[in-house]
């Protein structure tokens, strides 16, 4: 019966720690206001747009404004999107590559 019990605990934990770790998934893509795009500094920034990130404490996005950033040489930026999964709309992190 023991080994029942501490088997019980252990899955109610990792299940716990599991749904703490969980992406955010949303039926439809929030609404936010855009912000005007500073003028350019340098010749060779990249504008990077907006990241919605996740909060797992109301489970919902928030939008962060687009930034500019200097260019990684031999290197490019894909923006982030919104990937329709079957849980609903999930945002994916730009990155450099």
């Amino acid at each position: 019966m023991t080994k029942w019990l501490i088997a019980i605990l252990i899955f109610i934990i990792l299940y716990l720690f599991v749904g703490c770790l969980a992406e955010g998934h949303v039926a439809e893509v929030p609404c936010f206001e855009e912000v005007k795009r500073p003028p350019k500094i340098n010749e060779n920034d990249v504008w990077i747009e907006g990241n919605w990130i996740w909060n797992r404490n109301n489970h919902l996005y928030t939008h962060s404004n687009g930034y500019w950033h200097k260019h990684l040489a031999g290197r490019a930026y894909s923006q982030g999107y919104w990937q329709q999964r079957p849980r609903g709309l999930h945002w994916v992190l730009g990155y450099w590559h």
